[in-house]
């Protein structure tokens, strides 16, 4: 058993063989940007520290007002795989970083199993705040703004969007999460491949969907080169 298997074993996913040939999806639309931020931005030596300033003083929404931090992002700048994860809970809003605890080990694993480190990958989150209250629906444009600059610097090959919230957000709510699991997307007008899958917490609260969720990620293969 090599140690790719070793993984999935120990995180209770049965093994399958990918086939090298991609699977047919349904293309959906995607809500577009701020239409007051449309404009492409070419990159540039201090875009980078520009957006990351930005993000950090932006009180545009209610959000601002419960925060530690606002969470930027981190990874790798010319990644092939860029993810997209549901708003940041309150231990990543302390620690300013994603997928820090049980929930995003056990992803990072499943990643590390395709051959991926989490240094190899640009790691951010839709809203950039932490949403204590779940009722409330801030005005996304403006992190979607932020995000749609971010995916315009990474120009990655594919994104991987992680949990209903955001996937559904990003979708201007026009599908289920249920569907958009099942249907590839394109980001925003960027047209760049965009998969969807259960955030790793789901992973944890109800273990059946791990299966489910390796199916999605290798969805990514083809994508990432060997």
């Amino acid at each position: 058993m090599n140690q790719r298997q070793t993984y999935l074993q120990t995180m209770g996913i049965q093994s399958w063989v990918i086939k090298e040939k991609k699977p047919v999806f349904k293309i959906l639309p995607i809500s577009t940007p701020d239409p007051h931020f449309s404009k492409k931005i070419e990159p540039c030596g201090d875009i980078w520290q520009v957006l990351i300033q930005v993000v950090n003083s932006c009180q545009r929404c209610e959000l601002s007002q419960n925060r530690q931090q606002p969470i930027f992002g981190e990874g790798d700048q010319q990644a092939s795989l860029l993810i997209i994860t549901d708003p940041p809970n309150k231990a990543e809003d302390q620690a300013a970083q994603l997928l820090i605890e049980d929930s995003g080990q056990l992803f990072l694993n499943m990643l590390f199993a395709l051959g991926l480190k989490r240094q190899q990958i640009y790691l951010t989150c839709g809203l950039k705040c932490q949403n204590q209250n779940k009722t409330l629906l801030p005005k996304s444009s403006h992190c979607f703004t932020w995000l749609n600059r971010q995916v315009e610097l990474v120009q990655p090959q594919v994104i991987l969007v992680l949990g209903q919230s955001i996937s559904e957000q990003l979708n201007n709510y026009q599908q289920p999460f249920a569907t958009l699991r099942k249907t590839k997307q394109t980001f925003l007008k960027q047209d760049i491949p965009m998969i969807v899958s259960y955030h790793p917490n789901d992973l944890l609260n109800d273990p059946k969907i791990k299966a489910k969720a390796w199916l999605d990620l290798q969805q990514l293969v083809p994508y990432l080169g060997s």
